[in-house]
């Protein structure tokens, strides 16, 4: 049961310097994600500094400030500087119209996370236009979208994931200082916030997308920890003991068995081992589904947050890291024997970081980046805003 460290560095090296599986390319708007993912992975690997040399980490510095819009947040890609030419004379009724992305909520948190990584000190961050903008990504209900469209209305989804990014974005622009500073600075509907989250809690304690929907755990991390950066836990979980009973009965040994002692082994059990004969038990997000690599992330850092990781047997959630979906090349698959992808990679990586694997960094909860690039946030950028 070990990290493969020298294949896991190649992998992130090679998402790093070369080009992407096609497969990505459809994720052209994500670019932002896929970066700060790529760059994290290293950090957290302490491969980051020996991974580029000063003119590459300038050069991925310009690359994310040229995604930053004159009104605030980022956007998933830099923008084109030649986005509306003028037509030519072989086609002069042809003009190329290329519409730049909104900034959006998860672009701006990935952007300034990159950007801390890095080691940037934020000063070319238009702060006070961002804290602006995010402000009005907040819906009337107090719940955030995504973004804001050419009319200036909110977009995207209601659940937890933008309230979650929205309340980083704020702490990491020093937004929760600023606000009581003369002349004022923008700040968010904290308390309409807490409300709309504690509207989330599911009959079985974990929380939903919507009211009275199913629970769900990466809902129910960014629900938790989006109370945790702006401290109202005890405001925003009606009730804990339940969220913390619905948490610890996520992780299952129910998994595609993978060699001839798993399937052994599940049908001495009846289909599947239990916990006491299991040497792997992953997690899985919603009740009678299987263990999926992400959700060891999205479940054992809310226990994080809470306090009670202990509950979990840790072991057994990294054994099912390391030993089911870790893959030969390098990188997490999301289950046993598939491949690995950066998103499954990435928060495997930052599970370990959370469950104390020695071969990682330490990971800061509610964040999914290091304890380092926090500790730089906290006492190089922050306190430059107060």
């Amino acid at each position: 049961m070990a990290l493969n460290c020298a294949k896991q560095k190649t992998y992130w090296l090679r998402c790093l310097k070369t080009f992407l599986p096609n497969g990505y390319t459809s994720m052209d708007s994500n670019r932002m994600m896929i970066a700060c993912f790529i760059i994290s992975a290293l950090d957290i690997l302490s491969a980051l500094d020996a991974s580029m040399t000063t003119d590459e980490r300038s050069s991925y510095i310009e690359w994310i400030y040229a995604s930053q819009q004159d009104t605030g947040g980022f956007q998933g890609f830099p923008r084109t500087p030649d986005a509306n030419p003028e037509p030519n004379d072989s086609h002069s009724d042809a003009r190329l119209t290329i519409i730049w992305e909104p900034a959006t909520v998860p672009s701006t948190f990935f952007a300034l996370a990159a950007l801390l990584l890095l080691r940037d000190d934020f000063s070319r961050v238009g702060r006070r236009e961002c804290l602006t903008w995010l402000t009005k990504c907040q819906r009337a209900d107090c719940s955030f979208g995504q973004n804001l469209n050419d009319k200036g209305e909110v977009d995207g989804g209601y659940d937890t994931r933008f309230g979650y990014l929205a309340m980083h974005i704020r702490w990491m622009l020093g937004g929760d200082l600023l606000a009581t500073q003369e002349p004022a600075w923008p700040d968010v509907n904290i308390d309409g916030l807490v409300r709309s989250i504690r509207a989330l809690q599911a009959y079985d304690g974990g929380f939903g997308d919507l009211p009275c929907s199913e629970p769900h755990g990466g809902y129910t991390n960014c629900a938790v920890n989006a109370l945790a950066i702006v401290d109202k836990l005890a405001d925003g979980i009606p009730d804990e003991d339940a969220l913390i009973h619905w948490l610890v009965l996520r992780q299952t040994r129910q998994f595609e068995p993978d060699n001839e002692d798993d399937e052994d082994e599940d049908e001495e059990q009846g289909g599947f081992a239990t916990a006491t004969t299991s040497s792997a038990i992953g997690f899985n997000g919603r009740c009678n589904k299987i263990a999926d690599t992400c959700y060891t992330w999205w479940i054992c850092d809310t226990l994080k947050t809470l306090g009670q990781i202990e509950l979990i047997d840790k072991s057994k959630a990294t054994s099912y890291l390391l030993n089911k979906t870790q893959h030969f090349i390098g990188g997490f698959g999301k289950y046993p024997s598939d491949p690995p992808d950066i998103y499954h990679s990435y928060l495997g990586l930052a599970a370990l970081g959370i469950l104390g694997c020695p071969d990682v960094k330490p990971v800061h909860s509610t964040t999914s980046i290091s304890v380092d690039a926090v500790d730089y946030l906290e006492k190089v950028i922050r306190p430059g805003y107060s």
